[in-house]
């Protein structure tokens, strides 16, 4: 009788939502999507999560963590970690939740060290034990009853190695751990505490840089710093390197700390940074990769030293994106109330495209499905803008400000591709339509390692969109693939065109009602649903017909006086689009400028031109329709 009952929750659960392990009672909903902070305190964090609440998890009332605190120094034979709180994140609050620390044997809990109950009144809550435990691994174990209605625990993106739950459904219960059971995340559960080493230690928690990361701008440093020992230090720096996929661009700077990080205690600089130490952008676009040295008096031995380093890297890109795609997975009856939301934040370039992924709809089909899971998507509603900043479920308080806050990010992102175009040609005496889309990289220097690489590293979609009409709106509804995560085989680095050729079937479909109700949504995006690189679409039109797309309008006529420009005189541009690109180019097909932000008369100042020669001025529409490039001479 249990296992029939089991089996029809399990087939209500599948019909009801998008599940990714029907072996088990966990299941996964997206969660609230808030990031989860540390509070600046005087116990160190540590936590095996991302730190953001990405899903919901329910199915449980045992959850459990297993930390391994020495991991955090693999090379020091004495390392340990003063336990004081848990700091667990709820999605909701109430009820209340038990927290117990178990000392670890052969990977499994063993013995009950201490415990504390405590009722859920906040999100983000610390737990006190009534005693300090001093351990090397510890289980961390979290009595509390999850359901479908109204009880969940929190989960971030991660590889489910540290992460376990009860599973109830073998014969003897068992502690399941997340990754073996098919779920990517781990559980936003940590520990306050202290280290204990046998040398004292600062750890560069955070470092990063603040500021318009573009061409000819300048950024400043904003980090976070912890001091691990019992004795303030005064004298810490950090030596930071910066490099490019070409040699003439370089940083190395020596940032001073004139605060004193008192013990056991986290230091943070935050925006705008420290103001004596300036980053210079290089002066054209290109990928970079900064690495960020804590160094300090205190006798550290090089096995500390491993926390004292951080590396990433940024886009330092100059080209605008023709489109910001705001994907929307959503159910029809739900149409309305998403799209109106979005109406409320309108924003020119940001195009909104509906995907019904549940076959039950009217307007679904089988690539929006494959859509939403290649997202790793598991419920709706959700919306994707530019891949990255998503919203995840409707809650009317407060959908339209995360969306305009999701929005404002998208709109600062520019892309290392700086123009595309997409030509379409009917086959002769064939019922397929040729399609050839070319992008290119006109300046931006990239890393050619595969991995680093923004092309190589990303797969490509084309898709079709038809015209409907949604609270007196005309929106685009996904109807099929041209071309689904295909991959880019250049490294398409600077100077370099990548072509993409593809057909489309006709069977069913004439070309006017091709031109008068569909278009073609293309774009560049990180693998595992990360950022899209690059965006744009084309209406239906053909060179070969007498059909003229509807969108082209005679292009204005972009002017620049005077012309020559002279030392001390302004450039004076008129006969700009609305809203697009204006780029400024040097004989050697360097972009030198661009920017989103003109009117349809702006001026440009003689310093921007770094000596005398010609030079060109391209403007391009938002939708990419309208190109035009003029000459120019500069006098100096």
């Amino acid at each position: 009788m249990k296992i029939k009952h089991t089996l029809c929750m399990l087939l209500f659960l599948v019909a009801t939502l998008f599940v990714y392990a029907l072996d088990s009672q966990v299941v996964m909903v997206p969660a609230s999507g808030e990031s989860v902070i540390p509070q600046q305190n005087r116990e160190s964090y540590f936590s095996h999560s991302a730190g953001t609440a990405d899903y919901s998890l329910y199915g449980s009332d045992k959850w459990a963590v297993r930390f391994n605190l020495r991991s955090a120094y693999p090379g020091v034979s004495n390392c340990s970690f003063s336990i004081q709180k848990a700091r667990l994140y709820f999605p909701n609050v109430g009820d209340s939740v038990n927290v117990s620390l178990y000392s670890d044997a052969n990977s499994l809990p063993s013995q009950l060290i201490t415990s504390a109950k405590a009722a859920v009144v906040s999100n983000l809550q610390d737990i006190s034990f009534p005693q300090i435990v001093q351990a090397d691994v510890i289980w961390l174990v979290v009595d509390y009853a999850t359901n479908f209605q109204n009880r969940f625990v929190a989960a971030s993106a991660g590889d489910g190695t540290h992460s376990y739950y009860l599973n109830t459904n073998a014969i003897t219960p068992y502690l399941q751990n997340f990754s073996l059971a098919g779920f990517n995340c781990e559980l936003l559960f940590g520990l306050l505490g202290n280290f204990n080493l046998s040398n004292p230690d600062l750890q560069l928690v955070s470092f990063d840089l603040s500021g318009t990361l573009r061409p000819r701008e300048t950024a400043k440093p904003i980090f976070s710093i912890y001091n691990h020992s019992d004795v303030p230090v005064m004298d810490a720096h950090i030596q930071l390197e910066i490099t490019a996929p070409t040699t003439d661009y370089s940083v190395s700077q020596t940032i001073v700390i004139s605060e004193t990080i008192e013990p056991r205690s986290l230091l943070e600089v935050l925006a705008p940074g420290y103001q004596d130490y300036i980053v210079n952008m290089p002066l054209t676009p290109m990928q970079l990769r900064i690495q960020a040295t804590l160094g300090n008096s205190l006798a550290e031995t090089d096995t500390t030293l491993a926390n004292n380093t951080v590396s990433k890297y940024y886009s330092v890109y100059s080209y605008a994106y023709p489109i910001f795609p705001v994907e929307n997975f959503i159910r029809y009856n739900t149409t309305s109330t998403i799209c109106g939301a979005q109406d409320g934040y309108p924003k020119p370039g940001f195009h909104a495209l509906l995907y019904y992924a549940n076959l039950s709809d009217s307007l679904s089909n089988l690539g929006a499905y494959q859509r939403l899971t290649w997202y790793d998507f598991n419920a709706m509603p959700t919306t994707a803008i530019i891949g990255k900043e998503r919203i995840i479920g409707y809650n009317a308080a407060e959908y339209l400000s995360k969306y305009q806050a999701a929005v404002d990010k998208a709109n600062l992102k520019r892309s290392f591709i700086s123009s595309s175009s997409c030509v379409l040609e009917e086959e002769t005496g064939s019922t397929n339509l040729s399609i050839k889309i070319q992008l290119t990289n006109s300046n931006t220097r990239l890393y050619t390692v595969a991995a680093l690489n923004p092309a190589m590293s990303s797969r490509f979609f084309v898709g079709v969109f038809k015209k409907a009409m949604f609270s007196g709106q005309q929106r685009y509804v996904f109807d099929r693939w041209i071309a689904f995560a295909d991959t880019i085989s250049s490294t398409m680095n600077y100077g370099s065109t990548t072509t993409k050729n593809y057909t489309m079937s006709l069977i069913n479909l004439s070309l006017e009602q091709l031109q008068a109700n569909y278009r073609i949504y293309y774009w560049l995006q990180g693998t595992q649903g990360g950022i899209v690189q690059y965006a744009n679409f084309t209406a239906f039109a053909f060179a070969n017909t007498g059909l003229v797309d509807e969108a082209m309008v005679p292009p204005l006529s972009l002017a620049a006086f005077p012309n020559p420009l002279r030392t001390g005189n302004s450039l004076k541009l008129i006969g700009m689009p609305d809203h697009g690109t204006i780029s400024v180019y040097n004989i050697r097909g360097q972009c030198i400028w661009q920017t989103t932000d003109f009117t349809r008369g702006t001026d440009i100042q003689t310093d921007l031109f770094p000596s005398s020669g010609l030079y060109f001025i391209k403007s391009e529409s938002l939708d990419g329709l309208h190109k035009q490039t003029i000459k120019i001479s500069i006098i100096k």
